[in-house]
C-alpha cells in the first residue's frame, strides 16, 4: 500500500508513537534509561536461568577432576543417540561402590572413548566424597565432551544476552544523544509504503526529506510498524519533524 496523493497538509505525522510526547514537548527526552536497564536485567535474568545448568555441568566437570577420589566400575549398558542434524551423540552407564552402596551413572562420552569400550569393562572413575553420585570416567578413559559441550553453550547464552545489552546500551544512549545534543528540524513525508507482516505487524516504510543546519538536502528512510495505519496510511507532502545532531546522526520523529 502507498501513501495518498499529495495533497496540503498541515497535520505533523509522527512515525513513531512513542515519539510524541518528546515531539509535543510533554518530555524532555526519547525513551527512557530505566526502561532499558529493566529489559537489560531481564534478559541477564533469563540467561542466567538458561546458563546455570550449563553452568553447575563446566565446575562440577572441574570439582571432580581437580578433587576427586578414585574407584573401580563396571561398565553396564552403553547406547547412541542420533541428533537433529544427523550427530551421534554416545553414552556409557556404568556402576561403582561407594562405602557398600552401589551408584549406576549415565556419562556422555566421545566416539573414540565409546569405541575403545564393552559392557563388562572395568574400568577407573572418580567422584566425589561430598557427593559420591558425581562421578567422571578417568584414568586413559577420562573425557571431556560433556563439559565442552556445556562450555559451549554457556558461552554462547553469555554472549547472546552480552550482545543484547551492548545493543540496548547503545540505544539508549543514542536516544540521550539526541535528546541532549538534537534540534528539531522540519521536513516533508515523501512516500510510504506499507507491508504486512508477522504476528498482526505492519511495517510501513517511510520516506522523508530535510534540509540539514549545514543547509544539506537531506532524503532518507526507516521503517516502522504501525498496524494502525494500515487502511489509513499517512499522506504524502505531509510536515514531519526530524531530530538532528549532525549531517549524518538524525532520526525521524
Amino acid at each position: 500500500m502507498t501513501g495518498n496523493p499529495a495533497q496540503p497538509n498541515t497535520l505533523l505525522f509522527v512515525a513513531k508513537r512513542s515519539h510524541a510526547a518528546f515531539v509535543s514537548g510533554r518530555a524532555h527526552r526519547i525513551g527512557s534509561s530505566w526502561i532499558m536497564l529493566l529489559i537489560a536485567l531481564m534478559v541477564l535474568g533469563i540467561a542466567g536461568v538458561i546458563g546455570y545448568p550449563f553452568a553447575r555441568g563446566v565446575i562440577a566437570y572441574d570439582r571432580v577432576l581437580n578433587d576427586g577420589i578414585s574407584a573401580e566400575a563396571t561398565v553396564t549398558d552403553m547406547r547412541t543417540t542420533s541428533g537433529s542434524r544427523g550427530n551421534i551423540n554416545y553414552f556409557v552407564t556404568y556402576t561403582y561402590s561407594v562405602d557398600g552402596q552401589v551408584i549406576e551413572r549415565e556419562q556422555r562420552v566421545g566416539r573414540d572413548v565409546f569405541e575403545r569400550m564393552s559392557r563388562g569393562d572395568e574400568i577407573t572413575v572418580a567422584y566425589l566424597v561430598q557427593d559420591p553420585a558425581n562421578a567422571l570416567l578417568s584414568g586413559s578413559y577420562a573425557d571431556s565432551v560433556q563439559r565442552n559441550q556445556d562450555l559451549v553453550f554457556l558461552i554462547i547464552v553469555a554472549g547472546v544476552a552480552l550482545i543484547i545489552c551492548v545493543v540496548l546500551y547503545n540505544a539508549d544512549a543514542h536516544n540521550r544523544r539526541l535528546s541532549r545534543e538534537g534540534v528539531f528540524i522540519d521536513g516533508t513525508l515523501v512516500n510510504a509504503n506499507g507491508k504486512k507482516g508477522m504476528l498482526g505487524a505492519y511495517n510501513l516504510t517511510l520516506t522523508y526529506s530535510f534540509v540539514s543546519p549545514r543547509g544539506l538536502q537531506i532524503q532518507d528512510k526507516t521503517r516502522v510498524n504501525r498496524p494502525d495505519l494500515r487502511f489509513n496510511p499517512p499522506t504524502i507532502g505531509m510536515p514531519i519533524k526530524v531530530r538532528c545532531v549532525n549531517d549524518s546522526f538524525y532520526r525521524l520523529m
